[in-house]
């Protein structure tokens, strides 16, 4: 699913090899263990919890899949606020420059949170798939498939993306943490795991194309803690066409 989209990431954040070395840093650092996560705790922690109980099930067979997805699913849309976008990439910018000491890494990541040009190609990137930005269980769905697509170096087909996203959205919309959670609440959770999906995603595309074997292996050990914090195991996670099941 990602290529078409990312290609046109590359763009806005200079991938250099000294900066897609420090990709793994980006990952096993504090922003994202306790702030991109922090952000959203909530949402998280339920999501997953629903999700690993029910990742050997085909969503289409969950009782609670009777009831219309797309209405389903409206629980887990959200208004956006231009202030929440920036404040999320304020947290996101400082706290990775804080974290890596690398003036290349510093500017690298300067400039690309400097305005919200990521965040508005990784919403054309969905949409282009028939997905929103401003739906959690899709933004979620990217997060986790990105973080697959990492960790076992394969690319996934879009009906395998859709029955994730629809795993996803089952057991999301039926959890009564992510229902009480505000528009803001869900926006910043939504948009923090966003950019950072698609820094990941580009990064992991450039250590390949540049034959960055050390770093693309250092990125997907931290991509495979960072979801090991979370209680999910990417390598036991196997892809059907029904979605995820647990190994």
């Amino acid at each position: 699913m990602k290529s078409k989209g990312l290609i046109l990431l590359v763009g806005l954040v200079s991938v250099t090899p000294a900066f897609a070395q420090d990709l793994s840093s980006i990952y096993s650092s504090s922003v994202f263990q306790q702030g991109v996560i922090g952000m959203g705790k909530p949402t998280l922690e339920a999501g997953q919890k629903a999700y690993t109980s029910n990742a050997s099930q085909n969503a289409q067979n969950n009782a609670s899949a009777r009831i219309s997805l797309n209405a389903m699913t409206k629980v887990l849309q959200y208004k956006s606020s231009s202030t929440i976008s920036q404040s999320v990439r304020t947290d996101l910018r400082t706290h990775l420059i804080r974290t890596n000491s690398s003036p290349e890494f510093q500017a690298e990541i300067t400039k690309a949170l400097s305005t919200d040009a990521i965040w508005q190609e990784f919403d054309r990137l969905l949409t282009s798939y028939g997905y929103s930005s401003r739906n959690l269980a899709d933004v979620m769905a990217a997060y986790y498939v990105c973080g697959w697509e990492i960790v076992h170096k394969q690319e996934i087909q879009p009906q395998q993306f859709k029955a994730i996203r629809n795993q996803l959205a089952v057991t999301m919309a039926n959890s009564p943490d992510i229902r009480r959670l505000s528009d803001a609440e869900k926006q910043r959770t939504a948009e923090a795991m966003g950019i950072m999906t698609a820094i990941a995603g580009v990064g992991s595309q450039e250590l390949l194309k540049q034959r960055n074997q050390q770093g693309f292996a250092e990125l997907q050990q931290a991509v495979y803690r960072s979801f090991s914090k979370q209680g999910i195991d990417l390598k036991q996670l196997k892809l059907t066409d029904d979605g995820f099941v647990m190994g």
